[in-house]
């Protein structure tokens, strides 16, 4: 089987944090895709191990993005780091922490033609103020042309994100908050990886035709599982991201089949 993997935009920004205002981000135009998924990496920011303080910025963040948020969730770690997740309507946000590296890894997934994740990036870091930041936007459900594979050769790197496109999926699939609860239960057994609580499986974006359906996040103890269906067009946007090496063609082989997709395209990122 031939994957197709999406070609990314990148951003890399290197600054002061004297300078962040002289910076602005705009948001590109994606009215093409059903979203844009914007990374965001931050290195020697302010605020790296507050809980409570992380999840208020967060917050303020997606709605200085125009997103709606319909629900949190946070969890401090032992010795050290933080997770804070923020289901959205339009999608979702997290932060990741690592205090031991001095490191923030940002998602920002948002759908719609009025949500503005690159506006609430610029407002993260602002209050953030991290000494380096490097931003990676992906358009999201279009197949883009040109196969690329993306290699490395670090070996500081923290993990993988791993993001699926599916298309022309099985419709009773996609509608179904059981059968969504039963991908992500058979998802993290078979790569091996540890749920922490329950999963947020809502159905949201009724506003707009296409970008209408259930949307879940399912944290595990090594980061993020999320996914956003779209019932209109039957393609599903699934995210799997973790500080833990999971197989690629597993996962990517397991979603296709268990959606029935007709056709895919995938990225593997290093983080």
């Amino acid at each position: 089987m031939k994957y197709k993997l999406l070609s990314l935009i990148t951003i890399f920004i290197a600054f002061n944090a004297s300078s962040q205002s002289e910076r602005p981000i705009k948001d590109p135009n994606f009215k093409k895709n059903a979203g844009v998924h914007v990374i965001a990496e931050f290195w020697g920011a302010k605020v790296i191990n507050d809980e409570k303080r992380l999840e208020n910025i967060l917050l303020n963040t997606v709605k200085e993005a125009n997103c709606t948020p319909i629900g949190t969730l946070t969890k401090k770690f032992e010795p050290q780091g933080v997770t804070v997740l923020v289901l959205l309507t339009e999608s979702h946000a997290t932060i990741h922490t690592w205090p031991e590296l001095d490191y923030i890894a940002i998602d920002f997934f948002a759908c719609g033609d009025t949500a503005k994740p690159l506006q609430g990036i610029e407002y993260l870091t602002k209050q953030l103020k991290p000494q380096k930041t490097q931003i990676k936007i992906i358009p999201r459900g279009e197949r883009l042309p040109k196969p690329t594979k993306v290699t490395t050769t670090d070996d500081q790197l923290f993990g993988q994100e791993l993001t699926i496109d599916l298309k022309q999926c099985d419709h009773e699939t996609i509608c179904s908050k059981e059968k969504i609860q039963e991908y992500i239960n058979q998802l993290c057994i078979l790569i091996d990886m540890k749920k922490y609580g329950k999963p947020f499986i809502e159905h949201f974006a009724t506003h707009s035709e296409i970008a209408a359906g259930y949307s879940f996040a399912q944290m595990i103890e090594t980061s993020l599982i999320s996914g956003h269906l779209s019932e209109a067009m039957n393609n599903a946007y699934i995210n799997i991201f973790s500080c833990k090496e999971f197989s690629v063609e597993m996962a990517v082989e397991f979603t296709k089949t268990f959606f029935g997709a007709q056709d895919l395209s995938y990225s593997n990122n290093q983080r």
